[in-house]
């Protein structure tokens, strides 16, 4: 076992999930697909007035336009179909031979269908 093990052995999840997310971002932006922020949905970030994001109280759902979980879900779902495609999209263009990049064998699936794929 040479020194690479060791240091791939002690890596912990958050820093291959970081590893990850480098990689593809760099993949998207040398395709010239604009990256979104990655804090933009953590609960440190202030709205554009200044207030917290967040507001915690006692929910009634009788009194809320709060959206249901499905369409919570089915845009997180949408988005990350979008984002899986841009993602394929950007390898591709940045693939000398123009097909697939290296590390993914799976397929995007079309908007509105889900695949479970894996990397």
């Amino acid at each position: 076992m040479g020194a690479g093990y060791a240091t791939q052995r002690h890596k912990t999840l958050r820093g291959h999930k970081a590893d990850r997310a480098a990689v593809v971002r760099q993949v998207l932006e040398a395709a010239g697909i604009d990256v979104p922020d990655t804090s933009r949905m953590a609960a440190e970030v202030r709205r554009e007035d200044g207030l917290p994001r967040f507001h915690w109280k006692i929910w009634d759902p009788l009194e809320s336009s709060a959206p249901i979980y499905r369409q919570v879900m089915t845009k997180a779902i949408a988005e990350r179909l979008r984002w899986r495609q841009e993602y394929d999209a950007a390898k591709t263009r940045a693939s000398p031979t123009g097909g697939a990049g290296k590390g993914f064998s799976g397929s995007c699936a079309r908007p509105g269908q889900l695949s479970i794929s894996g990397t």
